[in-house]
């Protein structure tokens, strides 16, 4: 006897969160090959709709869919684990201002940006969002969204484990 109870939203779900899964373990992915993937299975499974290999191809294109959009807007804020037990270094950064902080009577300037030159044993860094904290000299202007800075200092990461406080809204917001 077959059920009428079908649940076709889990030929979508099941496959697309296994695709999470593997973009989150494997985190070397590549966004855009595995959408490639992904959009030829879900393609080439137009083409055998009547035939049983349709869920197959079906559910390869659904994983590799899942992978690609997970790599693509959480992969950019992993950092390689091999990097993180390694000291804190002194790192010449070029950084895109995406949201300011300024201090004027600290003569600091913090706020949030994303890493658009880095060297090149640490070209990994590259697209990773940062907060940053600089030192300002008197009647230097204040950077805003958009600006491109270079900065000499150290990078450190975040503790993954605080729960309240600023390092959870930095973590709250992609750093």
């Amino acid at each position: 006897m077959q059920s009428s109870f079908r649940a076709p939203l889990l030929w979508i779900l099941l496959p697309w969160m296994m695709g999470y899964w593997l973009a989150d373990r494997f985190h070397q992915v590549e966004p855009m090959i595995f959408g490639c993937l992904g959009l030829c299975a879900l393609t080439v499974s137009l083409f055998f709709i009547r035939l049983r290999v349709w869920g197959i191809f079906f559910t390869i294109g659904a994983l590799c869919s899942g992978c690609s959009f997970y790599s693509y807007t959480e992969g950019v804020r992993k950092v390689c684990p091999t990097w993180l037990s390694m000291p804190i270094r002194e790192l010449e950064l070029v950084l895109e201002v995406r949201r300011s902080f300024s201090s004027d009577s600290l003569g600091r300037l913090s706020g949030i940006a994303d890493i658009k030159g880095a060297p090149s044993v640490r070209s990994d860094l590259i697209d990773k969002r940062v907060y940053f904290s600089l030192k300002t000299k008197p009647g230097d202007p204040v950077a805003s969204k958009g600006w491109l800075v270079r900065a000499i200092g150290l990078l450190k990461p975040i503790s993954a484990t605080k729960t309240n406080g600023f390092e959870h809204y930095l973590h709250n917001v992609g750093i």
